[in-house]
């Protein structure tokens, strides 16, 4: 190893450590910061929110076919959520069919 080198690796490890720390105390900060705006959040409202954007994305992005999907995954989910059925079963309705496609099964 040339001493260049060596000396190039010793500063990427020091600009990983102090870039990590200085995240670490941000990301610390932020949490209590934000964790009391998020206690005064109505939920029904951000759910229903995310909700609209997401049918947005999908509808732009996608187009029909991939809203038909987004629509099946949802109901699979919900069906799951009010049976009190595993959501990674769940999970497994929708990615067997995919796999088997993809492996020409």
């Amino acid at each position: 190893m040339q001493i260049n080198d060596f000396f190039s690796l010793l500063v990427m490890a020091a600009v990983i450590l102090i870039a990590s720390g200085i995240g670490a105390l941000i990301a610390e900060q932020s949490a209590v910061y934000f964790s009391k705006i998020i206690a005064k959040i109505n939920y029904k409202i951000a759910n229903f929110a995310v909700g609209i954007i997401l049918i947005a994305m999908v509808s732009l992005l996608c187009g029909a076919f991939g809203l038909l999907i987004f629509a099946t995954a949802s109901a699979i989910g919900l069906f799951a959520a009010s049976a009190g059925i595993n959501r990674s079963s769940a999970m497994a309705v929708l990615i067997f069919p995919v796999l088997t496609f993809y492996f020409g099964i």
